[in-house]
């Protein structure tokens, strides 16, 4: 499939393409919802994703680490880090 010319102008725009902004601004999306006590499964619904595992799977893509990896280490405070004790 050619890309549209409206394809091209957005990339070099914001030198990604629609569908990757679109999956970025997701992960965004998510990884902020992972900061509150939400489910996983809840999360990719609320994000847009057709599963968890298609959250999962953008997550080890986007963020080098599974959805919950991502929440634990968003919840490390720099108090429990023993950094400057």
């Amino acid at each position: 499939m050619e890309p549209t010319y409206l394809d091209e102008h957005f990339t070099a725009e914001y030198g990604v393409g629609p569908k990757q902004a679109a999956r970025i601004e997701r992960f965004q999306r998510a990884s902020g919802l992972l900061r509150g006590t939400a489910p996983v499964a809840e999360v990719a619904a609320r994000c847009g994703f057709a599963d968890q595992a298609h959250l999962a799977r953008d997550f080890r893509d986007l963020g080098g680490c599974s959805p919950t990896q991502w929440r634990q280490a968003s919840r490390t405070f720099v108090q429990d880090s023993g950094v400057g004790a």
